[in-house]
């Protein structure tokens, strides 16, 4: 994984608590919703992301 691509100190936390990254790379979701009666649409993105899974082989009881 690229860790310039996602915040350091996060990524150590979640690491410190036993989640892995599941191997499926980066992926971006994005959509649209209007926001009001005159139907101006507006654009989200959020990413780039990637899917944390929790390390099956941890103990897990004290968290």
């Amino acid at each position: 994984m690229k860790l310039t691509s996602i915040n350091r100190l996060i990524f150590a936390l979640y690491e410190r608590l036993g989640y892995l990254e599941s191997g499926l790379g980066e992926f971006t979701t994005s959509g649209t919703y209007v926001v009001d009666d005159a139907d101006h649409v507006v654009g989200w993105t959020n990413g780039p992301q990637v899917l944390l899974i929790k390390n099956p082989s941890e103990n897990t009881s004290k968290y």
